[in-house]
């Protein structure tokens, strides 16, 4: 069975004190890689899952074993992302996990991160060296991390004499690109559609290619960043603007961020004030009837109940009985003699109500069964 295997790691330059948390992904026996700088390790970044699913699916391994550390925070990154593949694809997706804190044994990762490493210090010094210094705060500092990751998937040559992207297709990938942060002429999107006098290309920054395809993202003068089919290369002596570079805004998970993002201000704690009637209190809310597992299977799930059907497939969510199951399961209760059905007519004063949330309690998502 195919293995992917992720790991972090971090990048700073010398005259900086936090630097960038970078994760890295592996796929093996393809060789595909892939890099993107998080907020931190874990779940604290919750744009980490979407994009290790999205690694999957792209490197097109239906069924595969996701491996990793067994640092406690990279154990919840894999938890996450077998939940996601389950409710989102039909991804079939193992947790594997090696001795944690310890780099040698999960190797091909850690091989891995060296090279994603190597390939963003080439690519940056070879950047700082045409516009000047590029601090890893920088927005055009996430787009260098995953175009290195794009450029060893889709242009290393492994021992084989192939690339990874040939070993996935069976087909070489040869796009027309640029030096990463070169000043370009990009093709709007919708050129033909525009008025006959209107221009049908535009300056902009170069920020790399997703492999496999001819979908060049590029930063327009405002630093939002869109993407194009199409770029052509100008003169050499035009090629480069340190301003437009660093005045990069859009990120990859966001391409229109602006340069000051509002941030979110804090909630004002709630005050507690007492009621105007003390007489008035809140409503009890009591349970209604239990409908346990063995229910289930001795009387049938009850199809397009999601409740039912987690249990059928064991991928057991904090969903409820939907009212046709639970009047389902009633009959069957008040057929079979059951008293729970009225020990819950009791505790909800002669009435029931057969609504999920409403006149019973629902129990937590974390037990089993449902109310």
């Amino acid at each position: 069975m195919p293995k992917s295997s992720i790991d972090y790691g971090s990048i700073k330059l010398a005259d900086e004190d936090g630097g960038r948390t970078v994760i890295i992904y592996k796929a093996k026996p393809k060789g595909a890689v892939g890099a993107k700088c998080v907020a931190a390790k874990g779940r604290e970044d919750p744009r980490t899952t979407p994009w290790i699913v999205e690694q999957l699916r792209r490197g097109g391994a239906g069924r595969c074993v996701l491996q990793s550390d067994g640092e406690p925070a990279t154990r919840a990154v894999v938890r996450d992302v077998i939940e996601e593949a389950c409710a989102t694809s039909s991804l079939g997706v193992a947790c594997a996990h090696s001795a944690a804190y310890d780099p040698r044994s999960n190797g091909v990762v850690e091989r891995a991160v060296r090279e994603v490493k190597d390939h963003i210090r080439v690519l940056h010094c070879a950047l700082t060296d045409k516009i000047g210094p590029l601090p890893t705060s920088a927005a055009a500092f996430d787009w260098l991390v995953a175009w290195a990751a794009e450029l060893l998937t889709g242009a290393q040559i492994g021992k084989d004499g192939m690339t990874a992207f040939r070993r996935m297709r069976g087909k070489p990938w040869n796009p027309r690109v640029a030096a990463f942060g070169e000043l370009v002429m990009a093709r709007r999107p919708r050129a033909l559609e525009q008025a006959g006098l209107e221009p049908r290309w535009d300056q902009a920054t170069y920020l790399g290619t997703r492999w496999g395809t001819i979908d060049h993202y590029v930063a327009d003068s405002e630093g939002h960043v869109y993407c194009t089919r199409t770029i052509r290369r100008i003169p050499e002596d035009q090629r480069w603007d340190g301003n437009r570079v660093r005045g990069v805004t859009g990120v990859p998970d966001d391409h229109d961020r602006d340069a000051d993002p509002e941030v979110p201000q804090p909630v004002a704690p709630a005050v507690a004030h007492p009621p105007e009637d003390p007489e008035i209190l809140p409503k009890r809310i009591v349970r209604g009837f239990h409908i346990k597992k063995t229910d289930m299977i001795r009387h049938g799930y009850s199809k397009g109940c999601p409740r039912c059907e987690g249990y059928r497939t064991n991928r057991v969510t904090g969903v409820n009985h939907t009212e046709a199951c639970r009047e389902r399961f009633r009959q069957i209760f008040e057929d079979a003699d059951d008293g729970r059905v009225d020990r819950a007519r009791q505790r909800q004063g002669g009435r029931i109500s057969f609504r999920p949330g409403v006149g019973h309690h629902e129990r937590d998502p974390g037990t089993s069964g449902g109310r």
